[in-house]
Parts: C-alpha cells; structure tokens; sequence
C-alpha cells in the first residue's frame, strides 16, 4: 500500500496547473520535475521485484497460496496500470514545462 499511496502523492503533483509564472519559476519546476522522474525511475524498479515475487503465487501449481491468485494478479496490474498513468503524466507535465 505503501507504493500505491506514494503514486496516488505523485500523481497529484504531476496534475498542478503550475507552469511557472516567469522564466526563473520555470527553471525551477523543470529542475523539481526531474528530481520526480529519477524518483518514478527508482520505483520502477520497485514494481519489477513486486511483480516478479507475485508470480509464484499466481501460478496454477499446488502448494502454498496466501490467498486466490485471480487476487494477486489484479492487484499487480492495477500496480502496473498506476506506474504507467503515472510515467504518462510526468513525459505530459515536462512537455508543458518546456513549452
């Protein structure tokens, strides 16, 4: 829950209207937004390792199930699902911070 919450943080940060209202405020929001996308980028690798240990929980072989896997794996690509909104709206919000 922990990554979930820290995307649903960024995604309202990468949502702000605030473009900067002069050359200096844009500067400083280009260099703010790439600090958040050498954060996106480390997550990313978060979201691998998550995914990746998920599987052994969402294969068809008996043994050890924590719980349906039908669960394990819509939880994982809802994840994935948010990771990519969430690489979407920064490529957005830097593309507009360069205009």
């Amino acid at each position: 829950t922990y990554l979930m919450d820290w995307m649903e943080d960024m995604k309202g940060r990468l949502q702000s209207q605030d473009y900067g209202k002069h050359l200096h405020g844009v500067e400083d929001l280009i260099q703010t937004h790439a600090l958040v996308e050498a954060d996106i980028a480390v997550q990313a690798e978060r979201i691998k390792a998550i995914s990746s240990a998920a599987q052994k929980f969402t294969c068809n072989e008996e043994g050890y199930r924590p719980c349906d896997p039908q669960i394990v794996c819509d939880r994982v690509t809802t994840l994935e699902q948010c990771y990519s909104e969430l690489c979407h709206l920064s490529a957005g919000r830097q593309e507009k911070l360069e205009e």
